[in-house]
């Protein structure tokens, strides 16, 4: 078994790819998308969170997104200390993931910062999605109703495909034409 990260910043088309390898009957984890699910239902996740952030963090015991991304979002030591959680219990589960997918010749992991979190370590490929700037902005600000600083602060947290390309095995160029 092979084990494919697609990895690239926030609106460069990461979730396009990861739905033509789906489509050919690979299975694929989002990582954004089982961390949120992680962050909002798992007992130990949820504690560390409370811990962290204060009880504003859950409202009627729902996560309070609104709330927390406004903590970790302008703040980098909180944004560290809520990776610093997310991150081991992803990892964890993508582990279960790849058991529960043993008969598969290849298992994807969609991952936008996959270095960053340490998960480079747990895969065998890395193909990096890559799109200009301008597009992944407005990708972003469009799909998540998020303002053009709200997105810039975000890229900033995440390496850039320049960084990144001296590290992949694969480069694919998503830019609309």
């Amino acid at each position: 078994m092979i084990k494919l990260a697609i990895i690239g910043g926030i609106g460069s088309g990461k979730s396009v790819v990861s739905k033509v390898f789906s489509t050919l009957g690979y299975p694929v984890y989002d990582s954004d998308s089982r961390a949120k699910w992680l962050m909002a239902n798992d007992e130990k996740v949820r504690s560390q969170l409370i811990q962290v952030f204060g009880s504003e963090t859950f409202e009627n015991g729902i996560l309070n997104r609104a709330y927390l991304s406004k903590k970790v979002f302008t703040d980098k030591p909180a944004l560290n200390k809520l990776n610093g959680i997310v991150h081991p219990a992803v990892y964890q589960d993508f582990n279960s993931f790849v058991e529960r997918h043993q008969s598969a010749k290849i298992v994807v992991i969609e991952s936008a910062i996959l270095f960053e979190s340490g998960g480079d370590k747990f895969v065998d490929k890395i193909l990096l999605v890559n799109s200009p700037l301008d597009v992944r902005i407005h990708r972003v600000m469009r799909r998540s109703n998020l303002t053009r600083n709200e997105v810039e602060y975000r890229i900033l947290n995440q390496k850039n495909a320049n960084e990144l390309s001296e590290k992949v095995d694969f480069i694919v160029e998503n830019d609309e034409n």
